[in-house]
């Protein structure tokens, strides 16, 4: 029972530190992608933020993020 414990514990604990750095890579991949959109480079900016969707389906902010620069492109 204790080794069982032991286990999920582990596993609950990978899974936030996993989470955790998902989270991170998403903040960083949406920041590089707003630069890159500022600087009218709205190609790599889509790139960034279809990075971030991957990582994290729910990133409502990279999907609208996408959604501005392909509309300035006029797509």
């Amino acid at each position: 029972m204790k080794m069982r414990i032991q286990s999920i514990l582990s596993s609950c604990l990978l899974w936030a530190m996993l989470t955790a750095c998902g989270q991170a890579q998403v903040t960083s991949l949406l920041a590089t992608g707003e630069a890159s959109y500022g600087n009218g480079n709205f190609d790599q900016a889509i790139s960034e933020y279809s990075n971030a969707i991957e990582i994290d389906p729910e990133a409502a902010d990279a999907y609208i993020l996408r959604g501005n620069a392909y509309r300035d492109q006029g797509k």
